[in-house]
């Protein structure tokens, strides 16, 4: 796993973000059981679909889900193992398991001049891998939502040049209209359920309103699907 990690991060040291700015550092290490085999083939069958010849921006919507774990694990096995260069632009300010971010959303809004410099303030990067987040705060107010999506493509205009892909972690849809603002505003959504929660009517629901939004949905996750079967009989299945 270590030598694929240097191996990957030599891959193409004269496009990295890194090597253009400097940014403040998470000191975090590549999780041990991350299931890589599984997350590869995730993240290559989304680079399949989204084929656009530059650096695609993706979403994550939930149903009852927490899509922040799913996004940061296909980040460390994207710039770990595949040498990949990707963002992650944190919008779920609540229930979310992305590493603590610093800065804290503008209390009024940036002039076009500004957003480049306070962007670069507020991205961080995880020591060591080609992986940069940002915490954008979101809210269950649209007009606040709707900022959001502004601040969301500020950050994928400035930095895609740099970037194999970008991320986009919305609020659960059922509690926040970004995901559905957002969706048409991406290459590409994701749906992610959660395993014995989700609704079926609840993630029905959420399916229209993606397909509705006139950009792929390009497949669905299910998150922390159990086994059920006792044991003695899976190992006879």
């Amino acid at each position: 796993m270590n030598m694929q990690a240097n191996l990957a991060r030599a891959a193409h040291p004269e496009n990295q973000l890194s090597r253009k700015h400097e940014f403040r550092e998470l000191d975090l290490h590549v999780p041990e059981e991350l299931p890589i085999v599984d997350l590869v083939e995730l993240y290559t069958g989304i680079e399949n679909v989204l084929e656009t010849g530059r650096c695609p921006i993706l979403q994550l919507v939930g149903a009852g889900a927490d899509c922040a774990p799913i996004a940061l694990d296909l980040a460390w096995t994207a710039a770990s193992v595949m040498g990949k260069r990707v963002l992650l632009l944190n919008c779920a300010s609540s229930g979310s398991r992305l590493p603590a971010m610093a800065g804290v959303e503008a209390r009024r809004r940036a002039e076009p001049g500004e957003v480049r410099a306070a962007a670069m303030d507020r991205m961080i990067k995880v020591a060591g891998q080609e992986i940069y987040m940002v915490d954008i705060v979101g809210s269950p107010k649209e007009a606040n939502a709707g900022h959001a999506v502004e601040m969301v493509n500020s950050y994928f205009d400035a930095y895609c040049a740099f970037l194999d892909m970008v991320f986009v972690v919305p609020p659960p849809a059922e509690s926040d209209p970004l995901g559905t603002i957002m969706a048409r505003h991406v290459d590409g959504n994701i749906l992610v359920v959660e395993a014995d929660s989700t609704r079926r009517a609840e993630a029905m629901r959420l399916r229209e309103v993606l397909v509705r939004s006139g950009r792929p949905l390009i497949g669905a996750i299910l998150n922390n699907r159990h086994n059920h079967l006792p044991l003695w009989l899976s190992r006879r299945l």
